[in-house]
């Protein structure tokens, strides 16, 4: 989207091959230009996809980073959860391509990029 604030954009289908048709957009909330917003996605389940925002300001920190956890099914999605980390520090990026997301049916995990006061490299969450 506009001014690199982000989007993630989902596809379903029928199973057929190459049928794969557009079923909706997804977007942050609280969406901030340069947010990055679907810089990494990971999908634990079929009802649940989690989107990176690596560039997510919040309180005073800067490009601190998060995650956006959406649920539902085909074209009707909902966000039902921002994840930050408390201890973040500026630049931390957490969920940039170069530090990851990753989920399984309980967890989630985002790394982030190691700052001098902040040596944590990859944080995990309970979904």
């Amino acid at each position: 989207l506009a001014n690199n604030r982000g989007c993630a954009v989902v596809f379903t289908t029928d199973q057929t091959y190459r049928g794969w048709s557009f079923a909706a957009t997804l977007s942050e909330s609280d969406a901030g230009n340069g947010d990055l917003f679907g810089h990494a996605v990971s999908m634990p389940n079929s009802s649940t996809i989690v989107v990176s925002s690596p560039k997510d300001n919040y309180g005073s920190v800067t490009d601190g980073g998060s995650v956006y956890v959406f649920t539902g099914a085909g074209s009707n999605w909902t966000e039902t959860q921002k994840i930050k980390y408390t201890g973040s520090v500026n630049q931390d990026e957490f969920g940039s391509f170069n530090t990851s997301l990753a989920t399984t049916q309980k967890d989630i995990f985002v790394g982030g990029e190691p700052q001098a006061a902040n040596t944590e490299k990859v944080i995990r969450y309970r979904i």
